[in-house]
């Protein structure tokens, strides 16, 4: 239930999520997005990535990171890291730890980008990000998003994150550590903010990645997911989503419990097989990469070390939704909001406004009609001004311009025409600046109340642009 981990999926579908028909993740989700390009068998992996709270314990490593899991989502997806780009959100550069956390970053960027021979093509950068209190000015935690391309070459080796059946067998690659550092599971739930960046290491890292495009080129695998946000139990919750499926997994009593399911340390990811291929794939990894047999794909029940935590069905609620049920809630608070507690409204003038014009709450002020509304959602035609009590809204085209009187007397009259007819203009002052700004033969909106002027229909002093 928890925002940073929980499906972003109400936000991006309500924008065009298949981009045409080139999205070839739309039902077979991977960690990267993948892109088909039409009329060729390769793909295009993109992705973006970072976890600001890593990058606020440490922001070399944190953004080093952040470029490393993006390579990582290509990776399992079947591509090759090709390039970054970045945007980088920080606070005031003249607040001195702030400008150390930039360059720290860039430098954690430059680190990882020479490792994994991906050039940084562009970016942007975002300062003075930050919340005004009263007691000064409080940055928002460092983030230098990633954004990274990568390229499939053949579109029939793209690799999911999903189960694919009942009795799959569940491996870990990489290695387990005694680490809950900067985790989702230490910041919400034992609610410790300050904390070391998860353990990472840019040669185990490098190892995975060719250890991970190996056995998918060889097509020994038939998922593979990251371990990242929410460590190894929501990379399985994850794998589970898609088909309903669920895991009966033991875990590693050499290490704490909440670490080795709730642990972000870095360079992992999960993998399921057809269970026939157990002993092959376990001897292509002899001396390649370290691994741990998890168990395996269940039915849709969630096991672990023989206890029953449920059905997916009811966690991939919780994970579907949560997001849209926190700002519906929040929405609902705010409109819910007494009167008075708005800036500037007081008790005083809340009980004017709940007497008066019966608004008790924020739902009531955004929903109440002024008395003085004005409707400009409607053009009128010069032929259709019969009441002169009324304002009208006309658009059409200056003809003539001409200077009467002299003194105070004197006055601009402009005459507009449509298709149906044509009024003056009339404007007592201005008349100079007037003179430059109104152009004859151009078209004009114009917004008043009208009168007669002798026998003919005029406006005075409109609003026109």
């Amino acid at each position: 239930k928890l925002p940073n981990i929980a499906s972003k999926k109400w936000i991006y579908q309500q924008y065009d999520s298949m981009v045409g028909t080139v999205n070839m993740g739309t039902n077979l989700p991977s960690d990267a997005s993948i892109v088909n390009l039409k009329d060729t068998n390769k793909a295009l992996a993109m992705t973006v990535d970072c976890n600001a709270r890593y990058v606020h314990a440490d922001p070399e490593i944190g953004c080093a990171i952040a470029v490393c899991e993006a390579a990582r989502n290509i990776i399992c997806s079947g591509g090759k890291p090709l390039a970054i780009t970045n945007c980088l959100n920080f606070g005031n550069p003249y607040d001195p730890e702030v400008y150390w956390q930039f360059v720290k970053s860039i430098e954690g960027m430059k680190f990882a980008c020479e490792k994994l021979n991906t050039p940084v093509t562009g970016g942007n950068v975002s300062f003075y990000n930050q919340t005004v209190t009263k007691d000064g000015a409080e940055p928002c935690f460092p983030t230098p998003t990633i954004g990274m391309i990568g390229l499939v070459n053949d579109k029939e080796k793209t690799m999911t994150l999903n189960f694919k059946n009942k009795g799959d067998l569940i491996y870990l690659i990489g290695d387990c550590y005694d680490d809950i550092s900067s985790s989702e599971y230490l910041a919400n739930y034992l609610n410790i903010d300050s904390s070391p960046a998860p353990f990472f290491d840019i040669e185990s890292e490098l190892l995975l990645h060719k250890t991970i495009s190996s056995l998918i080129e060889s097509g020994q695998i038939n998922s593979a997911h990251d371990v990242s946000d929410g460590g190894l139990y929501v990379a399985l919750i994850e794998s589970c989503i898609a088909n309903n499926l669920g895991f009966d997994i033991f875990t590693n009593h050499d290490f704490r419990l909440d670490a080795y399911l709730f642990g972000e340390s870095q360079s992992r990811v999960v993998v399921s097989i057809d269970p026939q291929k157990k002993k092959i794939f376990e001897n292509f990894l002899k001396n390649k990469s370290n691994y741990t047999f998890l168990g395996e794909v269940s039915n849709g029940k969630i096991v672990i070390d023989d206890m029953d935590f449920g059905n997916i069905e009811v966690v991939k609620q919780d994970y579907l939704n949560s997001i849209e049920n926190i700002l519906e809630s929040w929405f609902v608070s705010v409109l819910e909001t007494k009167i008075e507690f708005l800036k500037g409204v007081g008790p005083k003038r809340a009980a004017l406004l709940n007497t008066e014009l019966s608004i008790f709450n924020f739902y009531d002020l955004l929903t109440f009609f002024p008395f003085r509304y004005i409707d400009r959602s409607k053009v009128y035609k010069i032929n259709q001004i019969k009441n002169f009590d009324i304002d009208f809204q006309l658009i059409g085209t200056v003809e003539r311009i001409s200077v009467i009187g002299n003194g105070r007397k004197k006055r601009l009259v402009v005459e507009f025409t449509d298709e149906t007819g044509k009024i003056e203009i009339i404007f007592f002052k201005g008349i100079n600046w007037l003179l430059n700004s109104i152009k004859k033969n151009q078209k004009y909106l114009i917004f008043g109340r009208p009168n007669m002027f002798g026998r003919k229909i005029s406006f005075a002093h409109p609003e026109m642009e």
